[in-house]
């Protein structure tokens, strides 16, 4: 009886140790399986968020200010007349374009890298069309224009517009700034179509003309023979535009919105371009140019250099005179500018350019051409 119950004993033990060995067996599969289950599953869900926050970024696009907030490169066009070039400094990193790259690569520890496509002497037409003439894919961050010397207010409107509305054309998340330039000296017709065009575009404006007036120094002491600033003078454009800036920065101001519909409607005008480089051209003898083109309706432009004294130069469209522009300058040196021609143009398939001289000839650049879509 004693060997049964052992033997009960023995067989007792031996299932309970197989049915505890089968259920811990059991449940250590299913650990191993949810173990590599929630890894597999994890691992879905972190690619996810991943993809998420990368989607996120791309999405992001960051404007002028938000950019230096991240220490990111940034592109500055300077879009201006004489005080664009920064004329009356001693050196270029004494303007206020250079003094601005210098601040803004040492404050906000970003790449700066700045166009100027300014002309001494020129008006805001030739902004408009440096601008359109710019080539490349590179978008600009913050385009700051400076204009009004040489314009007249009749027309400064509709060429101002175009200029805002070429940078917004060619970068359309580009922030600007424009200028009121010192020159001026007092508020005038000009400086409030500069305030009124930058009010509706909302555009901050950095005012240089105040601070010229109110400045401890004597308006001379700022100035390059009392017209154009010198080194002091351009520490206090730069300063103003610092100013702006930094708030702007600060504030983290976003990519700007603007408006679609324009304050002059005679700048839609402006929407199609066409520059014909003189190397599109055919040379026929010293004096003349002619080129074959398809049908062409809008506003032309003539870019050349002024030569000293009388300059003399007749624009034909398909044999007829379309318009005879005389200049007169006593510079010794060439002076590059860019002027319309004509606002009313029509041409069926050729433009001839005919000049007085063959020195004003030679520094003959091309012809540019707009109109509306």
């Amino acid at each position: 009886m004693r060997r049964v119950k052992s033997i009960f004993s023995v067989v007792v033990i031996i299932v309970l140790a197989f049915i505890t060995f089968a259920l811990l067996y059991i449940k250590g599969v299913e650990a191993k399986n949810f173990a590599q289950w929630a890894n597999e599953r994890n691992d879905i869900l972190s690619s996810k968020l991943a993809a998420s926050k990368e989607n996120d970024y791309e999405e992001k696009e960051l404007g002028f200010y938000e950019k230096l907030a991240e220490g990111e490169d940034v592109n500055i066009l300077i879009v201006g007349d004489t005080i664009g070039t920064g004329y009356g400094s001693t050196d270029s990193s004494r303007t206020f374009s250079g003094r601005l790259k210098s601040y803004l690569s040492d404050e906000y520890e970003s790449l700066v890298t700045v166009t100027n496509v300014s002309m001494k002497d020129n008006t805001s037409y030739a902004g408009y069309v440096r601008t359109m003439s710019i080539r490349g894919n590179l978008d600009y961050d913050l385009a700051i224009i400076c204009f009004g010397e040489k314009d007249n207010a009749d027309d400064f409107s509709l060429y101002y517009e175009s200029v805002i509305r070429a940078i917004i054309r060619k970068s359309p998340n580009c922030s600007m700034i424009s200028m009121l330039q010192s020159t001026q000296m007092n508020y005038n017709e000009k400086t409030q179509i500069i305030e009124d065009l930058s009010l509706y575009y909302d555009i901050p404006v950095a005012d240089t003309i105040s601070i010229f007036n109110e400045s401890e120094e004597m308006y001379l002491s700022l100035t390059d023979s009392g017209v154009f600033p010198n080194d002091s003078g351009y520490k206090m454009y730069f300063e103003k535009l610092r100013n702006i800036i930094d708030i702007n920065v600060e504030e983290q101001t976003p990519i700007p919105s603007y408006k679609e519909d324009p304050v002059n409607k005679d700048v839609l005008n402006f929407t199609k371009f066409k520059y014909f480089s003189r190397t599109e051209f055919e040379r026929l003898d010293n004096l003349t140019y002619i080129i074959k083109t398809d049908s062409l309706t809008g506003i032309m432009g003539i870019d050349y250099g002024y030569q000293l004294g009388d300059n003399i130069v007749r624009i034909y469209a398909d044999e007829q005179l379309i318009t005879t522009m005389e200049f007169s300058t006593d510079s010794g040196f060439t002076q590059r500018h860019i002027l319309v021609a004509s606002d009313n143009c029509e041409v069926q398939n050729e433009i001839k350019v005919v000049f007085e001289t063959k020195q004003q000839a030679d520094v003959f650049n091309g012809i540019a051409f707009s109109s509306a879509y």
